[in-house]
């Protein structure tokens, strides 16, 4: 799970989940498309609380500390900011140091957190308040995009994600929505017809993946403005 693309084109970092007694480990991994091999980046651990893949560079936080490995193209002139999750918290790594974020308090668990392709906002949802939020990289002023779940950067102006509803056994109603950065309009890219989940984004923000409930694939052309 959570697979992303190296720079090439050729080389997919993925996380893989395996179970010793009733404990869960995750190890993080790559696979050439073009050759089949398959090779450990990082062995399974309790604690891999962030991964991000810049250019040919896998960087992964595991119990805050930053692991690098460059797997293709050039190396990195600067590292990026790393967003993970830890025990529920929000964490950001930063030149290699890592420090609590938490930006809507500690008594609130959070999920989905990405850096905006500029690096300089922060996206992540709130569980316990059932809404996205954007901050500035280092956690100040919080904004409320209002309900949306699985949440992703459209550019650096644009967040999608989906609005759904469940009865407690499966989903009855899903939505693909934008939002603007500052929370300040929201629109509706999905209608009701079609049960439509868990978006993705190209990096030049003009399309969006996004599945439905029967595992059918839609790719959608967008224009964005700010």
């Amino acid at each position: 799970f959570n697979a992303q693309f190296a720079e090439d084109g050729s080389t997919v970092i993925y996380r893989k989940s395996e179970y010793k007694g009733k404990l869960r480990y995750s190890s993080l991994n790559s696979v050439n498309l073009q050759t089949g091999k398959t090779e450990q980046l990082v062995k399974p651990t309790r604690n891999l609380e962030g991964v991000t893949v810049k250019g040919g560079t896998v960087l992964a936080v595991n119990n805050g500390k930053l692991i690098s490995k460059r797997i293709a193209g050039k190396k990195l002139k600067n590292l990026p900011a790393i967003p993970s999750i830890k025990n529920s918290q929000l964490y950001i790594t930063i030149d290699g140091k890592t420090k609590q974020l938490s930006p809507n308090g500690t008594n609130v668990g959070y999920l989905w957190p990405s850096v905006s392709p500029d690096g300089g906002k922060l996206l992540y949802y709130v569980i316990d308040e059932a809404k996205a939020n954007v901050c500035n990289i280092d956690g100040t002023n919080p904004v409320s995009l209002g309900t949306l779940r699985a949440p992703v950067w459209l550019g650096n102006d644009w967040v999608v994600g989906m609005v759904d509803y469940d009865n407690g056994e499966i989903v009855t109603y899903s939505q693909i929505f934008a939002v603007t950065s500052q929370g300040t309009h929201r629109t509706a890219l999905t209608d009701q017809s079609k049960i439509c989940m868990y978006p993705s984004t190209s990096d030049d923000a003009s399309k969006i993946v996004y599945t439905t409930q029967n595992g059918e694939i839609f790719l959608m052309n967008v224009a964005t403005s700010k």
